[in-house]
């Protein structure tokens, strides 16, 4: 990308850093589902093994249930798949509102954490 040319969603240090951002489909309600379900992996990783298809319930469960909630509360954000060299790596729900953005949830999945690509998500 130029110089000249603008970053997607004007976030200047995310281009920088080869991310890219589009709103999701409800084909995207999959990977979705993955990366929210991998931010509880630890939480849920204690219970006795041979459960897997029941936290997998719940996991969905939760996700659907936090998915409703946004959208219902914040009509107006913008619902984000993270994208890095053509690889959806995770999401980023954000709000505007007059002088301020909001993020409301950010996410990746865990190859992709620690690498510090969420403080340049929003980075101008």
């Amino acid at each position: 990308m130029s110089a000249a040319a603008p970053a997607p969603f004007g976030w200047a240090r995310a281009a920088e850093a080869g991310l890219r951002f589009r709103r999701f489909t409800d084909a995207d309600l999959p990977f979705l589902a993955r990366v929210y379900a991998s931010t509880r992996a630890e939480e849920l990783a204690a219970p006795p093994r041979g459960i897997d298809a029941q936290k997998a319930a719940f996991l969905d469960m939760q996700f659907r249930a936090q998915h409703a909630d946004y959208q219902t509360n914040y009509p107006n954000a913008d619902w984000l798949v993270i994208m890095r060299g053509g690889e959806a790596i995770g999401r980023l729900y954000i709000d505007r509102w007059p002088g301020q953005h909001c993020i409301l949830d950010i996410a990746f999945l865990p190859e992709h954490r620690g690498k510090g690509l969420a403080r340049r998500c929003c980075a101008t």
